[in-house]
């Protein structure tokens, strides 16, 4: 192993080598950019571009075809953060679909007090809020049972989106754990 050399990544672009390490420093930026600008987030953003870079690299040899390089690297960060804007959107909607079965009115969990009315349904459902802690019970109630949204929940309680988003992934395990175990099946 030793005395091989590393396999250093090869852009060509119109018959011409572009060093990656060129190509990432003069276009980090402006994928940032448009990475921000998309995704709204600081932290994914970087993310996305860090990942497109690495996924660049481990392909170790590509031929670029088009009007140019900077164009070729856009268009894969645009298609990088629709794909994460996508696999969000498909776990978001997971999730509201989940709680909202919880706490809509007619809760349907499998074996929980079927033959029980209503009442007892939502008794059970509080004892499973109750079991959160403040600041998880105040966003579930705000977002899911006052039908507000995201951001603006959190610019009232003065927490960032994240840890709101936190806060409701982090009672969907807690709900998910009780009604398992006061069903006694898996959900």
């Amino acid at each position: 192993m030793s005395g091989e050399s590393p396999t250093i990544t090869v852009i060509h672009f119109k018959g011409q080598i572009v060093p990656f390490e060129q190509l990432y420093k003069t276009n980090f930026k402006r994928l940032l950019t448009k990475a921000r600008s998309l995704l709204d987030d600081d932290g994914k953003a970087e993310d996305a571009v860090q990942e497109f870079f690495v996924q660049l690299w481990e392909r170790k040899s590509i031929e670029i075809t088009g009007s140019s390089v900077e164009a070729y690297l856009m268009m894969g960060i645009h298609y990088k953060c629709l794909s994460i804007l996508n696999k969000e959107q498909r776990v978001n909607k997971w999730k509201q679909g989940y709680v909202y079965a919880l706490l809509a009115q007619d809760i349907n969990v499998p074996n929980l007090l079927q033959e029980s009315p209503r009442e007892e349904q939502l008794k059970m459902l509080e004892k499973a809020i109750d079991k959160l802690t403040n600041n998880q019970q105040e966003v579930m109630r705000k977002c899911y049972m006052e039908n507000r949204s995201q951001k603006e929940v959190a610019a009232e309680m003065n927490i960032k989106v994240n840890t709101l988003k936190s806060h409701i992934e982090r009672s969907l395990v807690k709900f998910k754990s009780f009604f398992q175990e006061k069903c006694g099946t898996s959900l």
